[in-house]
């Protein structure tokens, strides 16, 4: 039940709407009719205790409430999918995934993003989505960390890319957290170019950490690639010198130079 509640200066012009419909015709002209202050305001009185799942519309100001803008935030994503997921069968993909949930929690990136409260995670099917909210740094490292540990799993073949926009949290039909914006849809194109073994990142990501010593060996420029829609992305390939393995073909077009796709397994 809605209370309704008439203005003082806008008595002459108030009706009372239920589901499009006047509800009350004589409450209207009773308002309407009115013409000394004090008759108003013992009408208006009255109106203030009618109670009714209809709504006071004032014919002078018919304007819909606007609604709120959606709150934005800068995310530096890392999306994780197994290569291959669909070719397996229903309990190795159980299987799979259960051993990455636990090899990306065993990670020390997603454990102190974890304890700060600046980490979203969000199931995709065939991986996830990682969403830190600090430093550009923490995406880079917990790929990294997880390429590492992979050597130890090579039955799982995984590839990543890593992007940093912006993001919007929205709620499921599950009333469970999910991710909407640029940001994230940016960063599935950039893992959808890889294959397996592969870190990517988008030159945006890359070139922060281009301004610094330590990043720059670890940065090999791969030029623009086509992907969905005709959408044309810079990507850098990310290798640890340290875990350089087999160059691998990517199935992306690059623009004009020799791919330098190198796996970090």
């Amino acid at each position: 039940m809605g209370r309704i509640v008439a203005p003082l200066a806008t008595a002459r012009s108030v009706t009372i709407f239920c589901d499009g419909r006047r509800i009350c015709k004589t409450l209207y002209t009773m308002v309407t009719i009115c013409s000394s202050r004090s008759n108003s305001k013992a009408v208006l009185s009255w109106i203030e205790h009618f109670e009714d799942d209809g709504r006071v519309m004032n014919a002078q100001d018919t304007s819909a409430e606007t609604r709120p803008d959606l709150p934005l935030e800068i995310a530096h994503l890392l999306l994780i999918d197994v290569v291959g997921y669909s070719k397996l069968l229903v309990n190795e993909q159980i299987e799979f995934l259960e051993e990455l949930n636990q090899i990306v929690r065993s990670t020390e990136c997603f454990r102190a993003a974890e304890t700060t409260g600046k980490l979203i995670r969000v199931p995709t099917g065939d991986g996830m989505a990682l969403l830190f909210l600090h430093s550009p740094e923490e995406p880079v490292r917990c790929a990294l960390e997880i390429s590492r540990t992979l050597k130890d799993h090579p039955h799982i073949q995984v590839r990543m890319g890593v992007h940093s926009g912006p993001v919007n949290q929205v709620t499921d039909v599950n009333d469970r957290t999910n991710i909407a914006g640029a940001g994230i849809n940016i960063a599935q194109r950039v893992m959808d170019c890889g294959d397996a073994g592969h870190i990517l990142l988008s030159k945006h990501l890359a070139d922060d950490l281009a301004e610094y010593r330590h990043w720059r060996p670890h940065l090999h420029d791969l030029g623009e690639c086509e992907v969905k829609y005709g959408l044309r992305l810079h990507l850098v390939n990310l290798q640890s010198l340290r875990l350089v393995g087999q160059n691998l073909c990517c199935q992306s077009r690059c623009s004009g130079r020799q791919p330098r796709w190198a796996s970090v397994f």
